[in-house]
């Protein structure tokens, strides 16, 4: 049986792959943005760090099923968040640009943009989803009600894949990766 080969976009807060030990099978790379992904090792717990969280369970999973006999994985990193916490609605469009996605086989997302109104909701209606995007039902927390619109997860379309927990000792965001995994 040949082994397939997955270009996946990551995309979430900040990264530190230097911090991680990648199997074999595993590559990755970064997205160049306008937002600097620095690398605090004793930070890697808080929320500033969620993305690189999701990037241990992928890596975690990704060698526990024994993946890399199936299948080989490019993960391209793509930081969306500044230092302030704020998102960066221009790298949320530039990663979701159809040149992009011809790039990637798929998305997987454990973050979205809590928008309050659909005025706001709206601007970012012009992207088309040409590829799956696994993303995490929303968590309302710090910052996001339910009376926001998060995006991607509530955009109706067949290519957003929404992830609820696959595990009852993982949340749904961090359950993204393993729902990707499943699909291999």
């Amino acid at each position: 049986m040949a082994i397939k080969q997955y270009h996946i976009a990551l995309v979430d807060t900040f990264f530190c792959p230097s911090a991680l030990v990648l199997p074999s099978g595993i590559e990755l790379d970064f997205v160049e943005t306008t937002i600097e992904n620095t690398c605090q090792k004793e930070d890697l717990k808080g929320r500033k760090y969620h993305g690189h969280q999701v990037l241990e369970k992928l890596l975690y999973y990704y060698s526990k099923k024994k993946l890399e006999k199936k299948a080989k994985l490019k993960i391209t990193l793509v930081t969306v968040f500044h230092q302030s916490g704020r998102q960066d609605l221009k790298a949320w469009r530039d990663v979701f640009s159809l040149k992009n996605q011809k790039r990637y086989d798929a998305y997987l997302i454990s973050v979205g943009i809590p928008f309050k109104s659909k005025e706001q909701y709206s601007s970012m209606d012009n992207i088309v989803f040409k590829r799956p995007v696994y993303v995490a039902r929303p968590a309302y927390q710090k910052g996001v009600s339910k009376l926001n619109l998060v995006w991607p997860s509530t955009v109706k379309d067949k290519n957003i894949k929404i992830v609820d927990i696959v595990e009852p000792e993982i949340s749904s965001s961090l359950s993204v990766p393993l729902y990707f995994l499943n699909q291999i």
